[in-house]
C-alpha cells in the first residue's frame, strides 16, 4: 500500500530547508527580526552549489505533494476575501497610488469595521478551510480504500525449471563456482539436451500455467507498463522547474529591509530518459523463497551466439 505524506500548507522551500541546518547554531536569543536578517545574510552569501542542495530537497518535497494531491485550493482569509473586491474601488479613487499604498489604506478600513461587518467575510473563511480540509481526507481516503490488488506471478517456463534444479546440484558439487560460469554451464547443458531430455520441464511448465490461468483468468501482463511507470516516477525531478528566489526568502528580506528583491527564475535543464535493455528475473513469478535461489545471477544483455533462445520461447508459449 503505498505511503501517502501528510498535506503540507506551507511546503518548506530552500530557504527554510536552509535555515533548519543553520538553526542549531545560532542562539535562542534574538529576535524575530534580528534571527530572519541573520538567515537572510547566511542565505545570500552562500555559493550557488550549497544553495543547490536546498533547491533540490525543496523541488523534491514539492513534486510529492503535487504527486499525491494534485491541486487543492487554499482557504483564503477573511481580510483577503473582503479586500478583493474593495480593491478596485480605492484604487478608482486614486488611480495613481502604490499597491503598497492601497494596500495600507484597505488596512485601516478593516480594522476600523465592526465585528458585525466583518462577520460574513469570517464565515467564508470558515467555510473554505472545511473543504480544503475535507479536500485532504478525500485524497487520503482514496488511498486507504483502494489498496494495492495483489500482484499474479508468473509461472516459470521450462527453462527456469530446469535452471532452479540444475543451479543446486552444481551448488553442491562446486561450492566456488562463480555464479556467471554456472549460468553458461546451465545454458550449454539445456541447450544439448534432447526433447526427450526436456519434456518433464515442458510438461511441469504447462501444468504451472494451467494452473495460472485457472488462478487469473482476467489477468493480463504488461511488463512495458511497468518498466514505463519506474522511468517516469525516475525523471520526475529532472523535470521540475527550479526558481533561486522562493517566497519565504522574499517575505524575509521584505520584512527586514521593507525594500523590494530582485527575483530571476532559472529552469534547469532536463534530459532524455536514458533506456537499457537489461535481462530481469523480477518478471518471472517466482515465490518468494525461491527468489534467494536467484541473488547471485548476474542481469547482462551480453548472451553467446548460440543461446538457445528457440527452446526458451517455445518452452513459454
Amino acid at each position: 500500500m503505498v505511503n501517502v505524506p501528510d498535506y503540507d500548507e506551507t511546503p518548506k522551500t530552500s530557504f527554510t530547508l536552509f535555515c533548519d541546518t543553520k538553526r542549531l547554531q545560532i542562539k535562542e536569543q534574538l529576535s524575530t527580526e534580528e534571527y530572519l536578517k541573520v538567515f537572510v545574510s547566511l542565505w545570500e552569501n552562500t555559493n550557488p552549489e550549497e544553495k543547490a542542495v536546498f533547491k533540490k530537497e525543496a523541488a523534491r518535497l514539492k513534486a510529492a505533494q503535487k504527486k499525491f494531491y494534485g491541486h487543492i485550493t487554499r482557504p483564503v482569509k477573511a481580510f483577503d476575501i473582503w479586500s478583493a473586491g474593495k480593491r478596485t474601488q480605492i484604487s478608482g479613487q486614486d488611480p495613481t497610488a502604490s499597491v503598497r499604498v492601497i494596500k495600507r489604506r484597505m488596512e485601516i478600513i478593516w480594522k476600523n469595521m465592526s465585528g458585525k461587518e466583518k462577520l460574513p467575510f469570517y464565515a467564508e473563511e470558515e467555510s473554505q478551510k472545511a473543504d480544503f480540509k475535507a479536500a485532504i481526507a478525500a485524497v487520503k481516503n482514496e488511498f486507504k480504500n483502494n489498496k494495492e490488488i495483489p500482484k499474479a506471478k508468473r509461472p516459470r517456463n521450462a527453462y527456469m525449471i530446469y535452471y532452479n534444479i540444475k543451479k543446486d546440484e552444481l551448488s553442491q558439487d562446486n561450492t566456488s563456482i562463480e555464479s556467471g560460469t554456472m549460468n553458461e554451464e546451465i545454458r550449454r547443458i539445456w541447450k544439448n539436451m534432447s526433447n526427450s531430455e526436456k519434456s518433464p520441464f515442458q510438461l511441469e511448465a504447462n501444468r504451472l500455467k494451467t494452473e495460472y490461468d485457472k488462478k487469473y483468468p482476467d489477468f493480463k501482463y504488461q511488463p512495458w507498463l511497468k518498466r514505463q511507470q519506474n522511468l517516469n516516477e525516475e525523471t520526475v525531478e529532472e523535470q521540475i522547474e527550479y526558481s533561486p528566489e522562493d517566497n519565504v526568502l522574499e517575505d524575509a528580506i521584505s520584512l527586514s529591509t521593507e525594500a523590494d528583491s530582485e527575483r530571476s527564475d532559472t529552469q534547469s535543464s532536463s534530459t532524455s530518459p536514458t533506456y537499457s535493455l537489461e535481462c530481469s528475473f523480477s518478471n518471472l513469478g517466482l515465490d518468494d523463497d525461491e527468489l534467494e535461489h536467484l541473488e547471485n545471477i548476474e542481469p547482462t544483455i551480453k548472451v553467446q551466439n548460440d543461446f538457445p533462445w528457440l527452446e526458451v520461447f517455445r518452452s513459454i508459449i
